[in-house]
Order: structure tokens, then sequence, then C-alpha cells
């Protein structure tokens, strides 16, 4: 009976009389290899989680909005239901010795005050006996300016370091971290510390559909998110900052994301919130850095002298999340000096300030002088300057979507003179699909600028983005059935028939082919695999029509293409050829070719 069990267990577990088992790393090595990069990744970031836990000393960096304090709230909450012991400190507060206020904080009386290391060595002890840790989180760093306090805070990580039940967190702002606090936190400190960035992490979907709810409860959102909309705002955490700031008390349902349209309505609300000065403000920053050619600040001094008041500056960088300020160092032979400057808090939202400045300057309410924002976004360009893509990508949507470049019968010519900056010239050069950073987003920057701004598709677009795929396929042909998979399956702007619709459209058949073979010329790198997944995503698509869209694109697909691996040829032509809309949209699929390559009805080719 004991061999029985085992032998069931054996088989539940997958092994056979007959599995090999392979012991040793080294004989393993050759699979790792072939698909190293995702192993070594994974394998990399395990090991770095698995040292900073185990380790006594985090810092937790990002930008502002990125959620730095609410995380260290919700750490803290979860240590103290623990039963751990917590501190939690804001430096903002912290006064003279950093120990002397902790004690000061606890109010622990002065006898103890007066042999403190007695005392630490008394908790520490009881610690130890407990099994329990001591946890010092001290938040907000670069929000202490007081002199010395860099010094103060290495002190005191080294003393607490030395007690063997203490642990420590602090955090600190991006845009201070390396330039002033770093060589205090890392540098002057005798333990290794674990730098954790917010900015360059990835959420699951459990966790973004719970950062949602949470802004939503906050801010009295009501209305539903279509996971499309969730996704974008998931990867730009001030943008979902700044969504749900415009959209507070509202309950109006968003299935598609305007960045442009966001923006310009978080800048309104704040101007009416009292804030008559933010568009004198506003306008003067973007100026400065559109005459200086300096796109990153503007020095404090510079803005007064514009007539900027020191009040003016600190409402604006203390009330939101638009401006803020930073410390900038300036090597000299002799000696080392540092300014404080106001630069803008999110990258994107500087860009579209930017490209508002420039349209400003060259437009009216009768005159739209297109051929000056032209050249100005040439001149970006040609510079290589950091806000020229997002500048760029504004200044299209506005000549898109403007109703007085409409009126003058200008958005046609105007979009296609910024699209012909990124048009790949006849005969142009092929580039290489097989890159690690393909397939994350579009290298051909007009079709980035067309498919990321979440405007429905006009004939001059589609015309551009066809040229793109019957020239370079290879570069973002499977980029581009990616957006439009994501749309079907979550519910986007753009969708599966969109897709094939231009596919078609191309009207050549070697070009289709070469096209829509990319949606299978994925490496190891992606994690979703095509033609594999056709069946998982017809089955969980509940709505008719999109499962209809699936459909259409596996029919195509095992009418044009046979798989290297037959198992899978067979398991999906017996999943698809057996829908009883099989020989319907396969007929209509082979149609549909047959048109769009200009060859007769009874030509089988």
């Amino acid at each position: 009976n004991k061999k029985k069990r085992s032998f069931k267990r054996k088989m539940v577990l997958g092994i056979t009389p007959n599995t090999k088992f392979v012991y040793s790393l080294k004989e393993s090595q050759i699979l790792f290899e072939i698909i190293q990069h995702p192993y070594n990744e994974m394998l990399r970031s395990l090991l770095q989680y698995s040292r900073g836990a185990n380790g006594k000393y985090l810092i937790l960096t990002g930008s502002a909005g990125n959620g730095k304090t609410n995380l260290l709230c919700s750490i803290s909450e979860l240590l103290v239901n623990l039963k751990q012991t917590t501190i939690f400190l804001n430096a903002r507060e912290i006064e003279g010795d950093i120990l002397d206020f902790v004690f000061d904080e606890l109010g622990i009386s002065d006898l103890y005050k007066k042999h403190k290391e007695i005392y630490l060595h008394l908790v520490n002890l009881l610690l130890t006996v407990q099994n329990k840790l001591l946890f010092i989180i001290v938040d907000a760093i670069n929000e202490n300016d007081s002199d010395g306090f860099g010094n103060r805070i290495s002190t005191f990580i080294n003393k607490i370091s030395d007690y063997s039940r203490v642990k420590i967190v602090v955090s600190c702002r991006n845009e201070y971290y390396k330039e002033r606090f770093r060589k205090y936190l890392v540098e002057k400190v005798n333990i290794p510390a674990f730098e954790f960035d917010l900015k360059e992490q990835h959420y699951t979907s459990t966790a973004i559909n719970r950062i949602i709810k949470t802004y939503s409860n906050h801010f009295n959102y009501s209305g539903n998110i279509s996971p499309a909309v969730k996704s974008v705002l998931s990867e730009q955490l001030l943008l979902l900052r700044i969504f749900f700031e415009v959209n507070k008390d509202s309950n109006a349902d968003v299935f598609s994301i305007r960045k442009h349209e966001i923006f310009a309505q978080y800048i309104e609300k704040l101007k009416q919130n009292n804030r008559e000065y933010l568009e004198t403000m506003l306008d003067t920053v973007t100026d400065f850095m559109i005459h200086s050619d300096n796109y990153d600040e503007i020095s404090i001094t510079d803005l007064e002298k514009a007539g900027i008041t020191s009040g003016d500056i600190r409402k604006t960088v203390n009330s939101g999340i638009l401006l803020s300020k930073k410390l900038v160092f300036h090597e000299g032979t002799i000696a080392r000096n540092e300014k404080e400057v106001v630069y803008f808090v999110f990258d994107e939202m500087r860009d579209y300030c930017l490209a508002r400045q420039i349209l400003l300057n060259n437009v009216s309410a009768y005159y739209v002088d297109g051929e000056s924002v032209i050249e100005k976004l040439k001149q970006l360009k040609a510079s290589g300057a950091s806000c020229a893509e997002g500048v760029i990508h504004y200044c299209y949507v506005f000549f898109k979507t403007d109703e007085l470049v409409s009126k003058l019968e200008q958005t046609e010519k105007m979009c296609n003179s910024i699209l012909d900056l990124y048009r790949i010239p006849e005969g142009g050069e092929r580039k290489s699909y097989w890159s690690m950073r393909y397939r994350e987003e579009f290298q051909n920057l007009g079709l980035r600028i067309i498919l990321t701004s979440g405007l429905e598709l006009t004939d001059f677009e589609i015309t551009y983005i066809q040229d793109c795929l019957r020239k370079d396929p290879y570069e973002d042909g499977g980029m581009f059935f990616d957006t439009m998979l994501d749309g079907t399956l979550y519910g986007g702007i753009y969708n599966l028939d969109i897709y094939l619709g231009i596919l078609f459209g191309l009207k050549n058949k070697d070009a289709i082919l070469n096209t829509f073979h990319t949606i299978s010329a994925r490496n190891n790198m992606d994690d979703k695999f095509i033609p594999e997944d056709f069946i998982k995503y017809y089955n969980e698509l509940s709505d008719s029509e999109r499962k209809l869209q699936i459909q259409k694109i596996a029919e195509l697909f095992l009418l044009c293409f046979k798989l290297h691996d037959k198992d899978k040829q067979e398991e999906l032509e017996d999943f698809f050829y057996n829908l009883p809309t099989h020989d319907k949209v396969q007929n209509d699929m082979i149609l549909e070719m047959r048109i769009a390559c200009g060859l007769e009805v009874k030509d089988y080719e």
C-alpha cells in the first residue's frame, strides 16, 4: 500500500519510473543560456529582494506622487498588527540630535536619557528574548533643510545599526537623493543599504485594482474605468494622481484616456482654486525654458528677476504636483556651490506645458502660424532636446483636434508635416526586429504619436501606418498588432477589426504576409505568445463581437502559415475548425485576402 501511494503521488507530480532527475546546476546550464535573459533578470531581482528583506537597512526613493509615504504608513500599520515595535518619524519634524529627538518623542525619562547606550542594550536584549524586532522608519529625508542634518542622520544610522534587533527604513525624493543625500545615507553609513526605487517597479493586476480602488475612495470617484485605462494609469503613478484629482466627486465612466485633456483639466482646476498667479508662473517658466533652450529647470533667482514673487513660488511648489524645487550642485575649480531651482515634477506635464506655450506664441483667435510651430519642432528634434518627443506629440494632437485649424482646412497638412519628421524614406534601411527593447513601445515615433493619443484614426494616419508596415514591418508590425489586440481584449479605442482593415489595405500579398507574420515573431522577453494564446483569449472573452475578432485573426493565421510545432498547429485547428462559425469566418477571410491581393475569386493561389 505504501508503494502504491508513493507511486500515485509521483504520478500526480508528473514523475514516472523513467523520470531522470538533474541534480547538478551545471547540467542544466544550457537551458538557462538558451533563454538566459528573462531568467537572469528574474533571479537577479529575486536575489536582490532577498538581500533587502534580510538586511538591516532599506532606502526607499521615488518622485512626488509615487506613494512613498502611503507605502511606509501601510508598512507601519502591518508591523504594528504583527506586534512588532515600530517608530515612525517625519524627517521634517526632527530637530537636533536624532537619538535625543526619538527619546523625547517616546517620553523616555531623563534617567534613561543619561544612559542611552545601556537603555538600548536592554531593549535589544528584551527584543531578542521575545524574538521581535524594532523598526525605525524615517519618512521624507529631503524635507529637513536644517544645517548638518545629513551628518546627523549618518551618525544616527551608524549608532542604531549596532543593535542586532533594529531595522531602519528611510525614504527620500529622487530629485534630492543622488545630489544631496546619498552620500549621507550610503557612503557615510557602515552597513550595506538596499536601495529601492519605486519609479522602476511594475504592478500586478491585483495591485493595480487595489490602487485604483484606494484612489477612487479617497477622491470620491464612483465611475467605471476600463482595463485599458487602468493599465496606462498604473504605468505612471503621477498621471494616476492627476487623473483622480481631475475626476474628484465624479461618476463618469472612462473607457479611453487622452493625456492632453487630463493635463488641460488639471491646470484649469488649479487655476480655479484661487490661484490666479499660476498661469503667470507657468508662462514665465515655459517661456524661459524655450528661450534659454534649457528644459530641465529654471533657477528661483531667474524667476524672481522675471517678477514672480517668492510667495507665489512657494504657494505653487507646495500646493500640488505641477512644479517642485530641488538643489543643483555646480562643480568649480575652487568651490562647490549649490542653487535652488524650480522644475516640472512630471516630464509629460512639462512637455504639454511647453507645447501649449509654443502654440500660444503662434496662434490667435483667427490665425494659426503652423509653419513657425513646425520650424520650432524641427529645431527641438535636431538638438535632441529632452522634451522634443513630448512637445511634438502634443502639438500634433492640437493640430488634429483644434476647431480653428480644421476650419482653416490645415489639419491634414500640419499633421503630415509632423509625421514627415519620422516618415521612413523610400528604400530606407530595414531595422532589425530582434532587439530586447522591441515589442515594448513603438520605435517609429510617428506611430507612437498616432497610436498613443487616444484619438480615432483618420485616413491620412492609416496611410502613414500602412507606409510604415509596407517599408519596415519587422520594426513595429508586432507592436502594432499588440496595440490592436489589447484594444480588443481590454475594450480600448482600437481593435482587431481595425487591424484587419489596415492590413488588407496594403493590397499586396507579400506586404500583408510580412506584416501579419510579425504577430508570431516574438522573442523570449515577451510575457504573451501569439498564436499560442488565440484559444485562451477566445475563451476569456464574453462579448461575442470581440470573440469573433479573435477568431478572424486565428482563422487567417491558420490559412496563411504552418507552425513549427505540429502539436500546437493541430490544437489550434481542432479548436477553431470545430466552432459553429468556422466555415463562414474562414470563407470571409479567404475572400478578404483575395480582394486585397487583387486575385480572381477562382484563383486559389
